[in-house]
């Protein structure tokens, strides 16, 4: 699909009561940080990340936000919506903040196999979700899949409602 159908930003977590400015890459310097084992986000991050912070990667974003509660990190990297997820399902949304501005920007695309039956109803799926993007009905959708564990995004700042 051309059409991403969700935006997909990375946060920066830190706990509410030990925030710190955050407007770069370069504030998190003197910073200790987490990541999930495996994660990455984006090439030119990871280079950056890789000559200039300090991250230690854990095995789940459980673990990490652990170690952030016990303040062995300063802060944790996370796709906005896992992390969002997480401490709503933990309660633990009043504590743990997820800063502005996102560290990156990322999109989420559908993807069907070429050897799909539904192949032949990419035209028609495209300008669908043309359509709910360009009236926000996908920032809708994504706030219905969402209630469940209490968060509600509003589609101008991705932010808790």
């Amino acid at each position: 699909m051309r059409t991403p159908a969700f935006p997909n930003p990375v946060a920066v977590f830190v706990p509410r009561q030990r925030s710190f400015i955050f407007n770069t890459w370069q504030d998190l310097a003197s910073h200790k940080g987490g990541i999930a084992l495996g994660n990455t986000f984006g090439q030119e991050f990871s280079q950056y990340a890789a000559a200039h912070l300090r991250l230690e990667e854990s095995g789940t974003a459980d673990s990490n936000f652990r170690k952030l509660g016990l303040g062995r990190i300063d802060y944790f990297v996370s796709g906005l919506f896992t992390g969002e997820a997480w401490l709503a399902r933990h309660g633990r949304s009043a504590q743990i903040v997820a800063m502005r501005p996102f560290l990156a920007e990322d999109k989420n695309y559908y993807a069907f196999s070429k050897f799909s039956p539904c192949t032949r109803h990419l035209d028609a799926f495209e300008a669908r979700l043309k359509e709910l993007v360009a009236n926000k009905t996908n920032i809708a959708m994504l706030n219905a899949s969402l209630q469940d564990i209490a968060v509600k995004l509003d589609s101008a700042t991705l932010g808790r409602k």
